[in-house]
């Protein structure tokens, strides 16, 4: 059951100054209550809220400060979205093509790569197999990416970019 605007809402990140002592604190903590906003002007199901207010009161109730603060929202915003993703198809931008391409390059390069590197036979061309599996994924990634955004499926912002450890 989905519910309307205004009766459950999507808590909002606490900003403690001593928690938020690491480089780009400020554009994280934006990020992540930007994230908030747009999940609260969207018909999301209770349970659904529920689950995410209580990965943000975890973040909200911690003692951590710093670059573990730093690793906290950083993996509760990938549980978020794992759970957005798989309940309700819901992806932020660039989704697909970013997260399919280590996939895919494992999955369809090195079988391509053996099979060009076996005809040609020259193994050290499974390299190739791998940049073809590269490209597919590549373009397979935006094809989706524009498909979640026609079906209004995708979030507006690219989450968790810049933030690579």
């Amino acid at each position: 059951m989905f519910l309307q605007l205004g009766v459950m809402k999507v808590v909002s990140l606490k900003r403690r100054e001593s928690a938020f002592d690491f480089p780009k604190a400020d554009e994280l903590y934006m990020q992540f209550n930007d994230f908030v906003e747009e999940l609260n002007s969207r018909s999301i199901p209770e349970n659904t809220i529920s689950a995410i207010n209580r990965e943000i009161e975890e973040i909200n109730n911690s003692t951590k400060t710093g670059v573990s603060m730093k690793s906290l929202i950083v993996k509760k915003l990938t549980a978020i979205l794992k759970l957005l993703e798989k309940e309700h198809k819901l992806v932020p931008k660039n989704y697909y093509q970013n997260n399919n391409l280590l996939k895919d390059s494992v999955v369809l390069g090195v079988p391509i790569g053996i099979i060009i590197g076996l005809i040609s036979k020259d193994m050290a061309l499974i390299s190739v197999g791998m940049i073809i599996a590269m490209a597919i994924s590549f373009v397979r990634g935006r094809i989706m990416d524009k498909k979640a955004l026609k079906e209004g499926r995708q979030f507006s912002g690219e989450l968790l970019k810049n933030f690579s450890w």
